[in-house]
């Protein structure tokens, strides 16, 4: 069997492509929302002046305490913004996909499934 380029586009054709849409819309606010916080992280610890140059950025991220604490903190927020994106998109993708399910009970199962599996779900991610 050949698959083409065509063949990406058969999702037009599924009874869930609304709810599917919509799931991208909900992580493309997710994504517009981990910016803001990364952007606010930023402000809150290296202050708002941007850096005069790259070189200079990366001595007041590595070097300064201040740096260190925007990692720290960046990383820390940018792990449940990962958490949440995982949990609502890992089942609810292939559901809508596969069954004829509407956007609600496929991200509830999709967070229901990561609950009950916690591990599992880490390590396939």
């Amino acid at each position: 069997m050949r698959i083409t380029w065509m063949d990406a586009f058969g999702v037009v054709q599924s009874p869930a492509f609304g709810a599917i849409l919509v799931l991208g819309l909900v992580l493309l606010a997710i994504f517009l929302l981990w910016l803001f916080a990364a952007h606010v992280i930023y402000e809150l610890t290296l202050g708002p002046e941007p850096p005069v140059s790259i070189t200079a950025f990366a001595r007041d991220v590595l070097t300064t305490s201040a740096g260190w604490a925007m990692i720290v903190v960046g990383m820390a927020v940018g792990f449940l913004f990962a958490l949440l994106v995982l949990a609502i998109s890992v089942v609810s993708f292939p559901l809508l996909l596969d069954r004829d399910v509407g956007f609600y009970p496929a991200v509830l199962t999709s967070i229901r499934a990561v609950a009950a599996n916690p591990g599992p779900m880490s390590l396939g991610a």
